[in-house]
């Protein structure tokens, strides 16, 4: 089967999916395990279960347009569905706010071309070269860079605990550093290793954060910013361009961005 009738199979049952989900209502249904000794309640709403439900459609359907391509190998082939992944998730957690119609169709229209866009890119980046590989690999870039910032966003203005927010951070800044990494392959065997190690610095900045007297938007603006020179850094260095001016450069990015974060961000 063609690339192209793959990526329309995918984005179609997802995207019913979608419409379904605003259409049937579910019923919440608690579930309730022992842990230690200790009751745990479980509640399985109707969105816990479509995250999961279209999470893992997306996951599955965007292997399976990676899978096609000759070059794909399965083990470096894995971090190319955690955007697609990603999108979906997160497009199911906020078009439900919508409450207009016309909003949400056009959400869903903008989530579809987001993810076919997404996917296409990813399929492109594995030759590794040609003019569709660096249009694919700057688009593929920046969406795992958008991706982190909207769930920032969206997890600091949920105001969960200390431990949910760190949990969250890490595992954003693991699976979308490896989405970042992987669009270099000479660094493939080392891109596990530095996207742990970002993800634990990462963790650590969630920690301070909940000390430091920011809103949502400033708390996810730093969240962002640091995931971001972070990442560059390390990205620098693999490309042998990390020099003085270099640093120089990201030390003015994070002092301009610090200052406008505390100025507006309070």
């Amino acid at each position: 089967m063609p690339v192209n009738e793959r990526l329309s199979l995918v984005i179609s049952f997802i995207l019913i999916g979608l419409a379904l989900y605003f259409i049937i209502d579910l019923p919440t249904r608690l579930f309730t395990v022992e842990l230690f000794g200790r009751p745990i309640t479980i509640v399985a709403s109707q969105r816990v279960l479509m995250v999961v439900l279209l999470g893992g459609l997306a996951f599955t359907g965007s292997g399976l347009v990676i899978r096609s391509h000759p070059d794909q190998r399965t083990s470096y082939t894995v971090p190319f569905w955690v955007n697609a992944t990603l999108i979906v998730v997160l497009g199911t957690l906020t078009l439900a706010r919508l409450g207009n119609p016309l909003a949400w169709a056009i959400g869903l229209l903008v989530t579809g071309a987001l993810l076919w866009s997404t996917i296409l890119a990813e399929y492109y980046v594995i030759e590794g070269q040609g003019t569709f590989f660096s249009l694919g690999q700057l688009w593929s870039q920046w969406v795992s860079y958008a991706l982190l910032l909207a769930y920032a966003l969206l997890i600091y203005e949920a105001q969960l605990a200390l431990i949910f927010n760190v949990v969250s951070i890490f595992s954003l800044a693991w699976l979308l550093g490896l989405s970042i990494f992987k669009l270099y392959p000479p660094t493939n065997n080392y891109s596990g290793r530095f996207s742990f190690i970002i993800a634990l610095g990462m963790g650590q900045i969630t920690v301070v954060l909940h000390y430091w007297r920011l809103n949502a938007v400033g708390a996810g603006l730093l969240i962002f910013l640091t995931f971001y020179l972070l990442s560059g850094i390390v990205i620098s260095y693999w490309q042998d361009k990390l020099s003085s001016w270099v640093l120089a450069e990201y030390s003015l990015v994070a002092t301009i961005g610090v200052w406008v974060i505390s100025q507006f961000g309070g």
